[in-house]
């Protein structure tokens, strides 16, 4: 009798994990998940805080979702089964290139059309889900838009890293870039590509590109475009720590170098807005705590 009981229990408690992992199964792939998904995670990209776009982002994407799965409503007990993590991976992983694809085309339509970047940005946040802008926001754009421009207007080309603040004094120098494409196609296949282009960056000098090239400087083709940006971003970030001494002075020059990207481009297509004044902007929490805690 007694073993009969004991059946019944393991059975039912059987039973009842079964259908609880149908359950949280059908969550996440329900239309409803997947477009509140897709809305925050176009939110981390444009977060203005990213220091990676491709590099190791979607583990780093995974570990911020189980720190807050009330953001993007994953049901915590999800993290724990292996089964439902991958399926979670899987979902991240196709709208991100999405993501990319999508961002990247109003990049290259912002240049021929010559688009105020502070226009470009809120075309782009519409995509999330009552996402607020603010000035680091159109910073980061524009840092997105110059290397866009740098690989559709100087290929085969030398890329100089001074470059990057080429009225800040002097801010960035002694490093360098190549691209080497005819084309600049949008990365449409769906796949991340997660190869780490800042490889070695803290070696490189006048005669080693840091890749084992023997010297050569290195090269990104046109579908590398987001390897291009993390290896320039991870330029900026090395470069400005090391010309400084402390995080606070450290913070100050990547803002400073990312304000005079800006600037530089607000000269060439102002828009409508020119003279903007700032306004102080009340981000909502879940936007809040992607652009402070979503850092690595």
């Amino acid at each position: 009798m007694l073993v009969d009981i004991k059946a019944h229990l393991i059975k039912s408690d059987t039973a009842k994990q079964t259908n609880q992992f149908q359950a949280l199964q059908d969550t996440l792939r329900g239309k409803d998940f997947e477009a509140s998904l897709q809305t925050h995670l176009f939110a981390c990209m444009l977060s203005p805080n990213l220091t990676a776009y491709v590099t190791d982002t979607q583990q780093h994407i995974m570990e911020f979702i189980a720190e807050h799965p009330d953001i993007f409503k994953v049901p915590g007990s999800v993290f724990d089964n292996v089964e439902l993590k991958t399926l979670l991976r899987k979902l991240i992983t196709k709208p991100l290139a999405s993501i990319h694809s999508h961002i990247k085309t109003q990049l290259i339509t912002s240049i021929v059309k010559q688009t105020c970047i502070i226009d470009v940005m809120r075309n782009l946040a519409r995509s999330t889900s009552g996402m607020e802008l603010e000035a680091s926001h159109w910073n980061q754009m524009a840092f997105l838009i110059k290397w866009q421009m740098q690989k559709g207007n100087e290929v085969d080309a030398e890329v100089d890293a001074s470059d990057l603040v080429s009225r800040t004094e002097g801010s960035i120098s002694g490093l360098d870039s190549c691209d080497g494409t005819g084309t600049d196609e949008i990365d449409t296949d769906g796949a991340l590509n997660t190869e780490d282009p800042t490889d070695g960056i803290n070696d490189l000098d006048d005669n080693d590109s840091g890749f084992g090239l023997d010297g050569k400087c290195t090269w990104f083709n046109g579908q590398k475009f987001w390897n291009y940006v993390d290896y320039m971003l991870n330029l900026l970030h090395d470069t400005a720590c090391k010309s400084t001494t402390s995080s606070k002075d450290y913070e100050k020059e990547v803002g400073h170098i990312m304000v005079q990207i800006f600037q530089d481009d607000l000269t060439d297509c102002p828009g409508s807005r020119k003279g903007l004044r700032l306004t102080a902007v009340v981000h909502p929490p879940w936007q809040s705590t992607i652009q402070h805690r979503l850092v690595w």
